[in-house]
């Protein structure tokens, strides 16, 4: 039986907020990420709209491919929450999951196409042709880790997790920022409740919330002062790379 929404919030942000502190992200957006998750409205699709819609696009800017913004953002809908679709430990198992799924062949390859395509990447028929050799050799381009410490027996050990994400409009699609001030910050987020781990992207261009504001309420003014009008190009902050 699901909790009463107030009850679910109120046992996330217990387990939580000790994480959520260390993140910079403002208290004020913390419940956009239980939201997404409750709602089970994970990866770049509209958390609002009836019918939802990614809230990222392409679009020329210069010369260039960009990811842009689709429709005004207000922030709580610029806070993405990712599942990590695939997730491995070693190449080796990697090469094994490659193996033994042509679907997840099948949707890597197409993450690689987006890939290619906004990195102006040269197309290359090892992809078609050989597609799980060109996922190995290329895996650090898409993929990216976080450590989980665990106590066993009174130790502390870590293990550290490579993950990719599958959505449209992937972490890997979107490029980092090259100035200090990302449109997006970026961590990993490891729900204590059920440790699971999600990728969380949220508005880096909002300031945080004044110590004392109440962690959970926006009002009118913060939506209309913070919101980002569509074909904003959208670039993030750095997340822990695969190792080559």
């Amino acid at each position: 039986m699901s909790l009463p929404l107030e009850q679910s919030l109120d046992q996330f942000m217990a387990a939580n907020t000790a994480l959520l502190q260390t993140t910079g992200m403002p208290h004020r957006l913390w419940a956009s990420i239980w939201g997404r998750i409750e709602a089970n409205k994970l990866g770049t699709l509209s958390p609002t709209n009836e019918d939802p819609a990614p809230i990222f696009d392409v679009a020329i800017v210069g010369d260039a491919p960009c990811i842009v913004a689709a429709q005004d953002l207000i922030p709580r809908a610029a806070v993405v929450v990712y599942r990590h679709e695939w997730t491995f430990e070693t190449i080796e198992q990697a090469r094994a999951h490659l193996e033994q799924s042509p679907a997840l062949v099948a949707a890597v390859s197409n993450l690689f196409v987006a890939v290619n395509a906004l990195s102006a990447t040269p197309s290359d028929d090892t992809l078609k042709n050989a597609p799980i050799e060109y996922i190995i050799n290329n895996l650090h381009r898409i993929t990216f880790s976080f450590t989980v410490a665990s106590s066993t027996s009174g130790k502390e050990d870590a293990k550290t997790f490579n993950y990719v994400c599958l959505d449209q409009f992937s972490p890997a699609v979107i490029p980092v920022s090259e100035s200090a001030t990302p449109m997006l910050s970026a961590f990993v987020f490891v729900d204590q409740r059920s440790m699971t781990a999600y990728t969380v992207l949220y508005p880096g261009w909002i300031k945080a919330a004044a110590e004392g504001e109440d962690a959970l309420l926006f009002t009118p003014d913060d939506d209309d002062e913070d919101t980002i009008p569509a074909g904003t190009v959208i670039t993030r902050s750095p997340l822990l790379a695969m190792k080559p």
